[in-house]
């Protein structure tokens, strides 16, 4: 195994380079705790505000998702970030470039790929070296699969390619990439979030002010728009809340089938996701719709 500057390379091979991010066993001890906070926390504040009898008080709200959530994500995408590396084979040894180091581990010296049980902070692996000892790095990936078989087919090892058939891996293959971009997460919460926000804010002003308007008229410009920024700001978090619910169900299942019929998962999971983008995009205009009609 051998470490040079990445300025010094001038041979990058032909084999296709997959993304990854190289942690070292703390780091991603680290990284693994904030996603699972980042996760689970939402499930927490939808539980304790749907067990609390006191009105929703929606700054206390922002603070405990930001607390929570949003930091603690923003935070793994800083640190997946600064460990981001490029994996690829050339010349018989898988080779990990990052920005300022290369390394190199010949493929003749991996004696079995341990993929990471608890995909956290994603799906992962260790590489088992034929000393007997771990290799420092793990590399976490959105699919390993194609590595694994790559890695099985330069060294011929069937023992090599038995890991992609580990469940942690077929559950990565099902998901597949996960990631929104932030153009995606901006329309899939806050922009849709006036989908319902329009409507109800609207309803808010003929009950509180007796007009479309009204706040306008009594307060100014700057009191309206502010009424209208926080109710937009709150439905954002619930549909935030809604979408982390519709997850749960999504993500039992897929491991489910991941465990019982491995061969049906990446097709059980896409109409898994097809049933909850069509509750979510669906089911919340749905929902202002019969919020308004007379039973």
């Amino acid at each position: 195994m051998t470490t040079d500057n990445m300025e010094g390379v001038t041979s990058i091979g032909s084999a296709l380079r997959h993304r990854a991010a190289l942690y070292s066993g703390a780091w991603r001890m680290v990284a693994a705790m904030l996603s699972a906070l980042a996760g689970s926390s939402l499930l927490l504040i939808l539980a304790s505000l749907l067990l609390s009898d006191r009105p929703v008080n929606p700054l206390r709200l922002f603070r405990l998702v930001a607390g929570l959530s949003l930091v603690p994500g923003l935070a793994v995408v800083m640190l997946r970030r600064a460990c981001a590396a490029r994996v690829h084979i050339d010349a018989g040894a898988l080779i990990v470039e990052q920005r300022d180091r290369r390394l190199e581990v010949p493929i003749s010296s991996i004696a079995a790929i341990e993929p990471w049980w608890l995909p956290l902070p994603g799906s992962g692996l260790w590489l088992r070296l034929r000393s007997g000892r771990r290799w420092s790095d793990g590399l976490e990936m959105d699919d390993p699969a194609a590595l694994i078989d790559a890695l099985g087919a330069e060294g011929r090892s069937p023992a090599l390619r038995a890991a992609g058939r580990h469940p942690s891996v077929v559950y990565a293959g099902a998901r597949g990439a996960r990631r929104r971009s932030w153009a995606a997460a901006l329309l899939v919460f806050p922009l849709f979030a006036l989908v319902p926000t329009v409507p109800l804010f609207r309803v808010h002003q003929l009950i509180a002010y007796g007009g479309a308007l009204g706040e306008y008229y009594q307060y100014g410009l700057g009191a309206y728009l502010a009424g209208f920024v926080l109710y937009w700001a709150t439905l954002t978090i619930y549909l935030l809340l809604y979408a982390a619910v519709l997850r749960v169900p999504v993500e039992i299942v897929t491991i489910g089938v991941v465990l019982l019929a491995p061969r049906h998962a990446v097709a059980a999971r896409r109409l898994l996701d097809r049933v909850s983008a069509v509750l979510y995009f669906a089911g919340v205009p749905a929902a202002v719709i019969l919020r308004f009609v007379p039973w």
